[in-house]
């Protein structure tokens, strides 16, 4: 289970990527809950995900580009630009999951 974090905080980026976020986690725990999927469901559900760690990442960027070049907000330029590579590499390792064969996937216990 993923904690969603402050509401406050995410605000911060925007009311857009505090909603989209807020859904993502709970697509999320509800992704890792369920025991087994069969290779559509899994695909199905990834896809799900994907459509809102791309939501974030566009957020994330457009809030990277209204901090311009001041130095007086570097560090948490410094911080989205980390939270978008994050989410980008999310994204990727997504696609992963989506090319498993069924064999690849493992029915939890």
């Amino acid at each position: 289970m993923v904690f969603v974090g402050s509401r406050i905080r995410l605000g911060f980026v925007s009311s857009g990527y505090k909603d989209v976020w807020i859904t993502f986690i709970r697509e999320f725990n509800r992704f890792a809950r369920k025991k087994s999927y069969s290779k559509e469901e899994l695909i199905e559900k990834v896809e799900i995900i994907q459509e809102k760690v791309k939501i974030l990442e566009a957020e994330v960027l457009k809030k990277i580009d209204t901090f311009g070049r001041t130095k007086k907000y570097s560090e948490a330029k410094h911080n989205f630009t980390a939270l978008s590579t994050s989410l980008g590499q999310l994204h990727v390792d997504f696609d992963g999951i989506k090319t498993f064969s069924d064999k690849d996937i493992i029915k939890r216990k």
